[in-house]
């Protein structure tokens, strides 16, 4: 923890975001893990976060320079322990739900870039260059406390994102959004010069990226692939090439499919006490998916199109994707409830 990291547009937002960082214990790294105590601290302030810097959507190697290229995003969370139910293990505590640190008035707290690509020449050990990813979320950009500011926020960088690099002979080629669908950032797919980090190219993808670009050579021509899709945009490949002479750049998808229906929910496991789930999922699970399961950005998913129970109950029980498995926190009981409370309730119809 460094308090200059903390966000500093304006002396009111500085004063906010150094009072919501002393509500957790704070030190250097490995700082030690701490107890949520009524009253005192909430936790540990863990930076850059669980699910960053770098993640498992990986970096790229150029074998011939000895270049890594390391994709980060900067995301401060809260490691915590809470008293263990001592009918589910023998410990004392056990590791409460991860929470996201929320800046002042809806901002990151801390300052940008909140994402960036890093240039580390690995035979010296020395980074080379960083460069953002992307700009600010629309969120930032429009944000009425930062208005007349005069902000670059072309430089900030997307928050939570988590793309995949692909490099080339020459060039550096990345997405500006998440390894899952569903994940923030935007649809502009980039190539950088991979000796500097400056962007030679913008292309703009029907949706967003969500895996690591691959290359390919076809009758001596080269072409970049990548995967992109979005809740209202059905997952496809898009192909890139450099158009031949006097023909215009295009992206070409592989499919023109619509977005699947809706599938029918499935509530053939025993639906569980509802009203019991609803107080279970406010206590435990609305801090990140939100009091309706509308999602949280950067923290957790929404969950209002769920609709099989069986595989409710399986995520809640042994988690997922940044989320911890629920079954070391609540009883057999409460994660039956909570899953069809989801179901039942959460579900837009």
């Amino acid at each position: 923890y460094h308090e200059e990291d903390l966000i500093d547009f304006t002396p009111e937002l500085r004063k906010e975001a150094i009072a919501i960082a002393n509500q957790y214990v704070r030190g250097p790294m490995y700082t030690a893990t701490t107890r949520v105590i009524e009253g005192g601290t909430k936790g540990t302030w863990v930076n850059p976060g669980y699910g960053g810097g770098s993640n498992w959507n990986g970096a790229a190697f150029d074998p011939v320079t000895g270049m890594m290229f390391v994709p980060t995003k900067n995301q401060p969370m809260i490691a915590s322990l809470t008293p263990a139910n001592s009918k589910l293990t023998n410990y004392d505590y056990v590791r409460a739900t991860t929470v996201t640190v929320q800046g002042p008035r809806g901002l990151p707290v801390v300052k940008p870039p909140w994402s960036k690509i890093t240039a580390t020449d690995m035979n010296k050990g020395e980074h080379r260059w960083s460069k953002a990813i992307g700009p600010a979320p629309e969120s930032v950009r429009n944000h009425p406390d930062l208005k007349g500011l005069g902000l670059d926020f072309s430089t900030m960088g997307y928050t939570s994102i988590r793309p995949s690099p692909l490099v080339t002979k020459s060039l550096l080629f990345m997405g500006e959004s998440g390894s899952l669908s569903g994940d923030p950032g935007g649809e502009m797919f980039r190539a950088y010069d991979k000796a500097s980090g400056k962007v030679v190219a913008e292309i703009a993808l029907p949706a967003k990226s969500t895996g690591a670009p691959m290359t390919y050579m076809h009758k001596g021509k080269q072409y970049i692939v990548i995967a992109v899709s979005t809740r209202q945009h059905a997952a496809e490949l898009v192909a890139l090439a450099l158009p031949q002479k006097g023909k215009a750049r295009k992206p070409t998808s592989t499919v023109t499919a619509s977005p699947a229906p809706v599938a029918a929910v499935n509530t053939a496991v025993s639906s569980g006490d509802v009203n019991n789930g609803r107080r279970v999922f406010a206590s435990s699970c609305a801090l990140c998916h939100g009091q309706r399961g509308e999602g949280i950005e950067s923290a957790g998913p929404p969950l209002t199109n769920l609709t099989d129970m069986e595989k409710v109950l399986r995520i809640v029980t042994k988690g997922g994707v940044n989320m911890p498995p629920m079954q070391t926190m609540l009883t057999g009981e409460q994660i039956q409830d909570v899953s069809a409370f989801v179901i039942e309730r959460l579900h837009q119809k």
